[in-house]
């Protein structure tokens, strides 16, 4: 792994092991910090979001490391230029790296102010939806593109603490 994947992942390792994950409940509903394997150890539930290959480049040697580990279960959301065929349809990349990514539909091929603004809203309803149904322990978002956007709003509405990476 390069110095930038070992810093996202050092950060991912603290969070995973400190205590403040005990996350305290919010007033919609309660979430509990992991779930219980059989060896009776807390599996941290860690949702990666992801939009572009350029992002999954970074992110997939992490989420391969991070889907190693005994204590951690992961799950990649990808959305917008994954999921478009012209942009290659690289969900597929994702699926060839191991992972089977559930997908956040939205309109990848807007070409106005006011259609990136519908894809975003998508995105970030669809993101929503996500985490209300697997309730993650925590989110990880790489970039500053307009889905992460979507993504990390969702997951601030939601009460999901959520790393944002951003490369050196």
């Amino acid at each position: 792994m390069s110095p930038r994947h070992d810093s996202l992942r050092l950060h991912l390792d603290r969070l995973i092991s400190d205590s403040h994950m005990n996350i305290s409940p919010g007033r919609r509903h309660q979430r509990r910090p992991g779930y219980f394997n059989p060896d009776f150890s807390i599996v941290r539930h860690i949702l990666i979001f992801t939009g572009t290959r350029a992002d999954w480049g970074i992110l997939s040697p992490v989420a391969r490391a991070l889907a190693a580990r005994p204590d951690c279960r992961v799950t990649v959301a990808a959305t917008n230029m994954h999921l478009s065929p012209r942009f290659g349809h690289t969900v597929d990349e994702i699926r060839a790296d191991g992972f089977d990514p559930v997908t956040i539909p939205m309109d990848a091929d807007a070409d106005s102010d006011a259609a990136r603004v519908a894809a975003m809203g998508s995105c970030m309803t669809g993101a929503a939806a996500l985490i209300e149904s697997l309730r993650p322990d925590i989110a990880v978002i790489l970039g500053d593109r307009f889905e992460m956007l979507a993504c990390a709003s969702a997951c601030a509405m939601m009460r999901l603490p959520c790393l944002l990476y951003t490369s050196p």
